[in-house]
């Protein structure tokens, strides 16, 4: 499964993972319209992503990302914090285009953002079962969420299989999965300072 996979490659990625995908933007003008301080640019991969921070790691209130080619869209990955998740960078990233987004944290908040046109047109969360809570725009008849008992308690929800198939429709839609090579691949890396966001 595409979950077990992401937490196989990056363990942190079990209580925390916040990422975007912005359709036609460079990596440098995604960094810009996230408020990344463009002059923190480095160039590593999801495994080095710490290693060279200046004085350690940044303020805890900073954001740290790193972003990369993934087809003819950009692809974020936010280690520290999860603010690339929220509607105004959604918007922004989607001003001239589509961006999609799937996080949660250690409290759960499993979510999938939709937005287009700059403006955030669906947004879902993973955390009380609906097996029609995909976002229009990420339908597809062939790939649908599991099937769970109505008499089921919600802890036993399947978020892995539903981050699964999120991470499938993302990809079709993006035309590019994530996959072990984006992982593995160098990117690069931003800061983004705490009062910018």
């Amino acid at each position: 499964m595409l979950y077990d996979f992401i937490q196989a490659y990056w363990p942190p990625a079990e209580d925390q993972f916040a990422a975007v995908w912005a359709e036609g933007l460079s990596v440098t003008e995604t960094a810009r319209r996230i408020g990344a301080d463009l002059d923190t640019a480095t160039v590593t991969s999801l495994r080095g992503i710490g290693k060279g921070l200046a004085a350690g790691p940044p303020d805890p209130e900073a954001g740290v990302v790193l972003v990369g080619e993934c087809g003819t869209w950009t692809l974020t990955v936010q280690v520290q914090g999860t603010h690339i998740l929220t509607d105004p960078v959604m918007s922004a990233l989607s001003a001239d285009g589509r961006a999609v987004s799937l996080g949660w944290h250690v409290n759960g908040g499993h979510h999938v953002t939709y937005a287009a046109g700059g403006a955030v047109i669906d947004s879902r969360s993973m955390n009380s079962y609906d097996p029609d809570w995909v976002p229009e725009a990420l339908a597809a008849d062939d790939l649908t969420m599991p099937v769970v008992d109505e008499d089921e308690d919600e802890d036993d929800v399947p978020i892995e299989e539903m981050i699964t198939v999120t991470l499938a429709l993302i990809g079709r839609l993006v035309g590019q999965e994530i996959d072990e090579d984006w992982l593995e691949d160098e990117h690069t890396r931003f800061v983004v300072p705490a009062g910018r966001r």
